[in-house]
């Protein structure tokens, strides 16, 4: 059985992913308990995107699912967009996700192959310079 609601929110999203520079979005065709994901960016992008559109927002909840339907569909990059009361712009809607995979993500943005391994932190820096005792 649908959700009017979940397939109007995963509808907005695609729209939304597309006005932004996402032209290949759409929704994904549901497999069941093999389901994997309302929402992909398409064009082999491996990133499983849940839409959820309840009155009271379940995070662990949703990340469970979200974490089901990313092994489901072999990926290791995924987030749940929850739907903000008040509003239709997607782009405002709350996205969530774990942080180890947040991390990944920044790792691959900036060149990292994975955050997923623990390496040596960067050297620490005072980003805030020390004033000069006043005389």
């Amino acid at each position: 059985m649908t959700n009017p609601k979940g397939t109007q929110l995963e509808t907005a999203t695609v729209n939304w992913l597309r006005e932004n520079g996402w032209p290949y979005a759409r929704r994904i065709v549901k497999e069941g308990q093999r389901d994997k994901g309302d929402v992909t960016l398409g064009d082999g992008i491996s990133v499983t995107i849940e839409a959820k559109n309840e009155k009271k927002i379940d995070l662990a909840g949703g990340q469970r699912e979200l974490m089901d339907e990313m092994e489901n569909a072999g990926h290791s990059w995924g987030f749940t967009v929850h739907k903000k009361r008040g509003t239709t712009n997607v782009g405002d809607y709350y996205a969530v996700l774990p942080v180890h995979i947040l991390m990944n993500i920044i790792g691959a943005a900036l060149g990292n192959e994975s955050f997923d391994e623990p390496t040596a932190p960067p050297p620490r820096r005072r980003v805030i310079p020390r004033l000069p005792p006043e005389e």
